[in-house]
């Protein structure tokens, strides 16, 4: 599970063909080759570590979960980590598995009576909280004329390729909603219900 997000392309540079020198050893010209390849690797590796460091993006988030929830707890640990994160409402006998991974994603799995948080399978319901600024015009980007209008004015967009999945937006938030499910029609009709909202 990911989500859809606008990457910059910048144009590369061409470059320029260097006159040819003089020939030499092919032994002696394969090590220059590897020694200017070893520079360049530990110089982009500085460039970009040292990048990253200072890249709010890139900040690392503390893991929490699996852990199995009733819907009041569930809200309860929304406001207790100051995170708003999407669910499609309470379902009778279930428990939601919370999830954060160490990029900021969240996801609340819905567990039928008898599922351990943590059990293996992907024949769950799954709700993907995505933050991400600008999730509205990238999926509607990604999407194109496949967008279909949603609920609340969002964009409901099925991943051609795996239609088990689909992604939502909505206009004024930065965050990108994944609705999951092994059924693609279950997945589907839970995105154009109308239940998809921020657990509260």
């Amino acid at each position: 599970m990911w989500p859809v997000t606008v990457e910059s392309t910048p144009n590369a540079e061409r470059t320029p063909q260097v006159n040819r020198q003089p020939m030499g050893s092919q032994q002696i010209r394969i090590a220059v080759l590897v020694v200017l390849a070893v520079i360049v690797g530990v110089v982009l590796w500085l460039v970009l570590g040292h990048s990253a460091k200072h890249n709010p993006k890139a900040k690392s988030y503390k893991t929490i979960g699996p852990i199995g929830y009733t819907a009041k707890n569930l809200k309860r640990e929304s406001a207790s980590i100051h995170t708003k994160f999407f669910w499609a409402g309470p379902v009778s006998g279930n428990s939601y598995e919370f999830t954060r991974d160490y990029r900021g994603y969240l996801y609340v799995r819905y567990l039928p009576h008898g599922i351990r948080p943590g059990a293996k399978g992907g024949h769950f319901l799954i709700i993907a909280t995505y933050p991400f600024p600008g999730a509205y015009e990238a999926l509607k980007k990604q999407a194109g004329s496949n967008a279909v209008v949603g609920p609340d004015h969002s964009i409901v967009y099925v991943r051609p390729k795996d239609r088990k999945s689909v992604l939502m937006a909505f206009p004024n938030l930065d965050y990108q909603v994944e609705v999951f499910d092994h059924q693609p029609a279950v997945a589907l009709a839970t995105a154009e219900s109308g239940k998809i909202k921020f657990v509260r």
